[in-house]
């Protein structure tokens, strides 16, 4: 067995992934990466994990620039703590708060057919549907409907995006983050 030395972010994202500690780094980072135990392949890809992992970094880095907000937002302890995508969901409100504080204001638009998905009470999300499990976003006064299906809460996150100017690029990562 070697050791190998991680940045924090990565540290904490591994021990985010394990489940009570029955899941070792390695066996994580094995399914991160497709990786079988052949020496060095990828599942009938025959791409090596070096240029594997050269590729993920490149999709989401653009080259010479420094990371947009939603990049360091994806990358911080904070976020690749959230084990699940409700975590994952409710830090990204909070982080998109804290960067747009009043022009926040927008997700009090969103809604589906007979719900509201956002409301300055749990009251009032509560009043529009039944289940809701209202959650209050930290450090603001907004709440969210909690009880969205992942692929709900992508779409969520990604009107919030485009309505608060997010370029592309940044939509597609942080969507996929959820």
């Amino acid at each position: 067995m070697k050791t190998i030395e991680v940045d924090d972010d990565v540290y904490y994202y591994l021990l985010g992934r394990t489940t009570d500690g029955q899941v070792s780094f390695s066996d994580l980072m094995r399914r991160a990466f497709g990786f079988d135990g052949g020496l060095w392949q990828r599942p009938g890809a025959g791409e090596s994990l070096r240029q594997l992992a050269r590729r993920e970094l490149a999709s989401i880095a653009r080259e010479g620039a420094p990371p947009s907000d939603v990049e360091a937002w994806l990358r911080s302890p904070r976020f690749l703590a959230e084990t699940t995508s409700l975590g994952r969901y409710m830090t990204l409100l909070t982080l998109l708060y804290e960067k747009h504080g009043d022009d926040f204001a927008c997700i009090l638009d969103l809604s589906g057919r007979k719900r509201r998905y956002f409301a300055l009470s749990a009251r009032e999300l509560e009043d529009t549907g039944t289940s809701v499990f209202p959650r209050q976003i930290a450090g603001s006064p907004y709440w969210a409907v909690t009880n969205l299906e992942t692929a709900k809460k992508r779409q969520v996150i990604e009107s919030i995006l485009r309505m608060l100017a997010y370029a592309g690029p940044d939509i597609r990562i942080a969507v996929s983050a959820i």
